[in-house]
């Protein structure tokens, strides 16, 4: 949706998206943007399971997992000086809530 050679209403796809996804990350790069859905458990498994091994790979397989293509800019994907300058905040995306035991 979002073209280079257009000029874009980001805030009205900020509100399109926001409606229909709702838990919905925006990433922006200079003027690229892409708009990320939470993870589901498999696509946090996968990267976990690769960060330490292919860090690379393991964001990219996160951004694929998560990314909404027909409102993000496929330029943030193609480019690898964007897409590893996105990695700070694809990191967000994997939030956890720490959780306690005690025996009883």
């Amino acid at each position: 949706m979002a073209k280079e050679n257009k000029v874009v209403d980001r805030e009205a796809i900020d509100a399109e998206v926001k409606a229909k996804y709702i838990d919905v990350t925006k990433i922006v790069s200079g003027e690229y943007v892409a708009y990320l859905r939470k993870p589901n458990r498999y696509a946090m498994g996968a990267f976990m399971t690769k960060v330490q091994q292919n860090m690379v790979m393991a964001y990219e397989e996160l951004y694929l997992s998560c990314v909404i293509p027909e409102y993000s800019d496929s330029i943030i994907h193609e480019n690898d000086e964007i897409f590893v300058g996105t990695f700070s905040s694809l990191e967000y995306l994997i939030q956890v809530k720490k959780s306690h035991s005690s025996s009883l």
